[in-house]
C-alpha cells in the first residue's frame, strides 16, 4: 500500500532531531507492514532552497522522504499558507498516487484535503499544547479532528483532549512504542550505596528541572542526579545548583543520542520526572524498558503505563512533595523488580505491538473505502 505522510515534524538540515518521532514511527510501518510510505516535511529556513530527497529501501517496504524548506513565517497564518506551498511542491516532485493519507500533525488534514479530496485521511496528534483554550487555532483543529476519518491520540489523556475540542471525532489510541535499544538495556548492578538518580529531557521550564534539584536539596541520602539534555534553562539550571551548594552530586551531561541515553539510564538506580505536562511520556517509558522504578508527576501521558509496581506518582507538584517520594522510593527500591518492570514494557509498548494496532486501524479504513 502506498502511504503518504505530511508532516511539520521531521529530521531537517536546519534541526536534525526534530520530529524524531515521526520519523521513526513512519519507519517502522514502512519495514514492518511492507509499505511504500511518502514523507512530504516542508521546514522554515532562509538559507536553504533546494529540496532535499531521501529514499530507503527495506525488504518489502520502502521509505521516501521530500524535505521542503519555505521562507520563515511572520505569523501562523502565514505559517499555513508557507507549508501549504512546500507540501504542494513536494507533492509535484513526488508524482505518486497514494491509497491513503496518513498525517502527523492536526494542520495537516485540510491540506491533505487540498491534494486529493477521494482519499482516508488518518491523523495522528502528537501536540502537548493541545487543550480547548486554542485560540484562533481552535477552529482548525475542531475541523481536523472531524474531517479525518480517523485521529489517533498517543494516550487516553490526548484523546480526552482531542474530544473536548471535537466531541464528534473517532479517536482511536495507539502509543507510542520503545526502541529496541532500551528493550534490550539491563540495569547494571554496583556494589557502592550511592544512589544515582536520573532524568532526561529538554531543559526546559515546563520538564521542572529546577523543582527537582530543589527537592534533592533536601535529600539525606548519599545521591547523585544526572540531567541528560540541554536548552535555554541550562545556564540556569547549573546556577541554582551552584547556589544549594550541589555542584558535586548533579550532573549535566547534554543531550546524548539513544546509545548514550542508555548507558546512563542502565548506570542509574531512579528515573526521576518532574514534568508538568506529557502527551505520553517516552523518556519515562524509556527508563522502565531499561528496568528503573520512576518517581513522576501525574502529567496526563503517564496514566497509560505508570502501574504500582512502576514507582511512585506525585500528585502534588511542590519540592516538599517531589522529596518524600524520592525517599519513599529509596527506601523501598528492593520491592521494586527490575525483570518485572522490564518485562511489562516490552508486552505492551514493543514495535510489534504498535505496528500490529496499526495496520488494524489501515486494514479499517481501506475496508470501509471499498
Amino acid at each position: 500500500m502506498k502511504i503518504l505522510t505530511l508532516t511539520p515534524w521531521y529530521p531537517n538540515p536546519e534541526n536534525k532531531g526534530a520530529g524524531i518521532f515521526v520519523k521513526e514511527q513512519m519507519s517502522v510501518i514502512a519495514k514492518y507492514g511492507n509499505h511504500d510510505v511518502f514523507v512530504i516535511a516542508p521546514f522554515s529556513s532562509n538559507k536553504i532552497v533546494q529540496i532535499n530527497v531521501n529514499k530507503v529501501e527495506f525488504e518489502k517496504g520502502s521509505l521516501t522522504e521530500v524535505l521542503v524548506p519555505y521562507k520563515i513565517e511572520k505569523t501562523i497564518f502565514d505559517k499555513f499558507l508557507k507549508r501549504k506551498s512546500a507540501i504542494k511542491k513536494g507533492f509535484a516532485e513526488l508524482n505518486v498516487k497514494p491509497d491513503l493519507f496518513h498525517v502527523h500533525e492536526y494542520q495537516m488534514v485540510p491540506i491533505a484535503k487540498s491534494l486529493i479530496s477521494n482519499i482516508p485521511v488518518i491523523l495522528t496528534e502528537h501536540s502537548t499544547t493541545l487543550s480547548s483554550n486554542l485560540g484562533i487555532k481552535k477552529y482548525l483543529a475542531r475541523r481536523s479532528f472531524k474531517v479525518a476519518n480517523i485521529v489517533i491520540a498517543v494516550s487516553s489523556y490526548q484523546r480526552d483532549r482531542i474530544l473536548s475540542i471535537e466531541p464528534h471525532a473517532n479517536v482511536r489510541i495507539v502509543n507510542n512504542f520503545i526502541d529496541d535499544i532500551f528493550l534490550t538495556a539491563n540495569k547494571i548492578k554496583r556494589d557502592d550505596n550511592l544512589i544515582k538518580i536520573i532524568s532526561v529531557g529538554s531543559l526546559i521550564e515546563k520538564k521542572g528541572f529546577s523543582l527537582l534539584i530543589r527537592a534533592l536539596s533536601n535529600l539525606e541520602e548519599k545521591f547523585t542526579l544526572t540531567i541528560v539534555g540541554d536548552g535555554p534553562q541550562k545556564e540556569e539550571l547549573k546556577a541554582l545548583v551552584k547556589e544549594l551548594k550541589l555542584e558535586d552530586r548533579v550532573i549535566f551531561t547534554g543531550a546524548l543520542g539513544k546509545e548514550g541515553v542508555v548507558k546512563n539510564l542502565s548506570e542509574s538506580d531512579i528515573f526521576v520526572s518532574a514534568s508538568k505536562i506529557e502527551t505520553f511520556g517516552i523518556a519515562i517509558l524509556e527508563a522502565l524498558a531499561v528496568g528503573l522504578p520512576v518517581v513522576t508527576y501525574d502529567n496526563g501521558g503517564i496514566r497509560d503505563f505508570m502501574k504500582d509496581f512502576c514507582g511512585v506518582i506525585v500528585d502534588n507538584y511542590t519540592s516538599e512533595a517531589f522529596a518524600k517520594a524520592i525517599n519513599f522510593l529509596i527506601q523501598n527500591i528492593s520491592k521494586y523488580n527490575s525483570l518485572a518492570i522490564k518485562n511489562y514494557i516490552i508486552d505492551n509498548f514493543s514495535e510489534k505491538v504498535f505496528i500490529q494496532k496499526v495496520e488494524g486501524i489501515y486494514s479499517e479504513i481501506m475496508s470501509e473505502g471499498k
